[in-house]
């Protein structure tokens, strides 16, 4: 199989179990709305986003580092791997360990500590995993990730779904994580079952080598953190200085956001290592891969913009009967700030192809800064409200900056076809929602009395009629970027 339908097949593959994962994913965060009440619920997003900034900090880049090299060195996959495993579990384990030691000193996670021990267990082997990840993706072997992925959130679906049964409402936030804890675990199993039958696994402490991984990861690891910063303050912040229940209401948002999140790197991840190896020897061929790429995701993001944007109370009304109205308008202004965040994340994975993070990481610092700043101004004058609206700010100022440090570095920018035919679909969209606008607050009281999967099936019913309005007349007037004209794999491979 060639190289371009490989990625084909793994892009394909990360869709698909992208989809289910999510789908899951969203079973899950339903069954704990409906467990919780929303003091409770608020409670629990304010734990996982305190132990997922740990959880972030702990990645130091270098599962970005570790497949870069694997990429440049594919014959050499023993040796690179060895060279890593040993300095990503010591710094894990000390990182990680150290969440719920500053929690004593936090008053308001202090009194969680125990739960923040243990979430932080599972955050250890999940960050464990991102270097077995790396290894199936610099083979273009994803759907093994995917598969080892699903099997861990069918667990704590499963758990959820027992827990809120089963166990008694003191201790049900106890067993919940727990269970979070079981899904991590079995998810890194497989992933590490699955490596080992390709290259020996042994957990070797290299001490005089890990000063030069430090310098070497430095960069991306300041990257790291400056991104977590940019987008993980304003929950961090909210959860500081507003009740658990307006956290919560920002959750509800938020989990939404996190599964889109999750797109651009499917197919990001997938051409990462043809972006190196064209960096470093084909500037002409990167530039027509980037091109390639940004058309895809120019044309994706935005009608799933649009069907979030216009579908939003439906979304949140799957997830939870409470605050609805609330987490809907939240979800509206974080919307617009996905089709931002999937072009900044092709964007700075190209730079760091070009060995350039330490120039992404000056941006994300200034990003972070002015990101902290107007949250802190913002939150506790208008809550939740705020926090969004300062998430979209603060992510088209990065964008504008990676976007103009990219035109520094290669003299190039991309063609704008592909945005202005998504503004004319767009507008299409925009057209036939107008003409059914008078019916949307009947449907939406109708909606929130039928059972939860019909309700899923409602937006996976809008998806497809939104989408077919928006590709239809941009086929039939010959507007498509030529990528999408193309078969994939072709499309790809010149």
């Amino acid at each position: 199989m060639s190289y371009a339908r490989r990625v084909a097949y793994n892009t394909i593959v990360q869709m698909i179990g992208r989809l289910v994962t999510s789908g899951v994913s969203l079973v899950t965060v339903t069954l704990l709305n409906s467990g919780f009440q929303p003091e409770r619920w608020g409670i629990y997003v304010a734990l996982t986003t305190y132990i997922n900034l740990f959880a972030t900090i702990a990645d130091l880049g270098i599962s970005t580092v570790y497949l870069r090299e694997l990429s440049q060195h594919p014959d050499d996959a023993e040796a690179v791997s060895k060279k890593y495993l040993g300095f990503r579990f010591v710094t894990a384990a000390v990182l990680l360990g150290s969440a719920p030691l500053i929690s004593l000193l936090v008053p308001v996670y202090h009194q969680y500590s125990e739960f923040i021990s243990i979430l932080a267990v599972g955050q250890f082997f999940l960050i464990l995993n991102q270097l077995f990840v790396s290894f199936v993706q610099a083979r273009l072997l994803m759907g093994w990730a995917s598969l080892s992925d699903l099997c861990g959130r069918l667990l704590v679906m499963t758990g959820t779904f027992f827990v809120f049964r089963d166990v008694p409402q003191p201790h049900q936030l106890f067993a919940v994580t727990l269970t979070v804890v079981g899904g991590s675990i079995l998810n890194m199993l497989i992933t590490f079952l699955v490596v080992g039958r390709m290259v020996p696994l042994r957990l070797e402490f290299r001490w005089r080598e890990w000063p030069a991984l430090l310098r070497q990861v430095a960069p991306l690891s300041a990257l790291v953190v400056l991104s977590l910063i940019h987008f993980k303050a304003d929950s961090f912040i909210l959860a500081l200085v507003k009740p658990p229940v307006d956290v919560g209401i920002y959750g509800n948002a938020y989990k939404i956001i996190e599964i889109y999140l999750l797109l651009p790197g499917i197919f990001v991840g997938s051409v990462f290592p043809a972006l190196t190896q064209a960096g470093s020897t084909d500037p002409k061929r990167l530039m027509g891969l980037f091109q390639k790429a940004f058309d895809l995701i120019i044309m994706s993001v935005v009608p799933l913009v649009l069907f979030t944007v216009l579908l939003a109370p439906y979304i949140i009304g799957v997830l939870t009967r409470y605050n609805i109205a609330q987490s809907a308008y939240a979800l509206q202004i974080l919307a617009f700030s996905i089709g931002v965040w999937f072009v900044i994340y092709l964007v700075e994975n190209t730079l760091i192809a070009l060995y350039r993070q330490v120039s992404v990481s000056l941006v994300e610092g200034a990003a972070a800064v002015f990101n902290i700043a107007l949250n802190l101004w913002a939150i506790p004058r208008y809550s939740y409200v705020g926090a969004a609206y300062t998430t979209f700010i603060s992510e088209l100022a990065a964008g504008i900056c990676v976007c103009f440090l990219l035109y520094r570095v290669m003299r190039y920018l991309p063609s704008l076809f592909a945005v202005g035919s998504a503004a004319v679909g767009a507008f299409i969209v925009g057209i036939f929602c107008w003409a059914v606008r008078a019916h949307s607050t009947q449907w939406l009281t109708t909606y929130l009395g039928w059972h939860r999967l019909t309700e899923v099936l409602f937006l996976l019913l809008a998806l497809s009629i939104l989408s077919l309005v928006y590709v239809i007349p941009l086929w039939v007037l010959g507007l498509l970027p030529p990528v999408l004209k193309e078969r994939l794999p072709a499309g790809l491979s010149r």
